[in-house]
């Protein structure tokens, strides 16, 4: 979620490596913003004030995969976790 002034909550999320990924992006401070997740590919997502916007990934390799938010470094996706508590 992304909150006041562009924070991400959390700020990283975690997948096991080679998992396809949903990744929802949901605006609660109530702005329009722009988010950037840096893979091999550069995913684009425009999330409306108020709303939510959603991207699948395709499995990736282990890594850490920077989130930007309205051009600011505010988390990453990180890959190559094990599944489980």
């Amino acid at each position: 979620m992304i909150e006041r002034g562009g924070a991400l909550n959390p700020a990283s999320v975690a997948s096991p490596a080679f998992v396809r990924i949903r990744l929802t992006m949901v605006s609660r401070d109530g702005e329009r913003h722009s988010v950037v997740l840096r893979t091999p590919t550069v995913h684009l997502l425009s999330v409306p004030a108020g709303g939510s916007a959603s991207i699948t990934i395709p499995g990736l390799r282990a890594g850490r995969y920077p989130l930007e938010v309205d051009r600011i470094s505010r988390g990453a996706l990180i890959v190559g976790v094990q599944p489980g508590p």
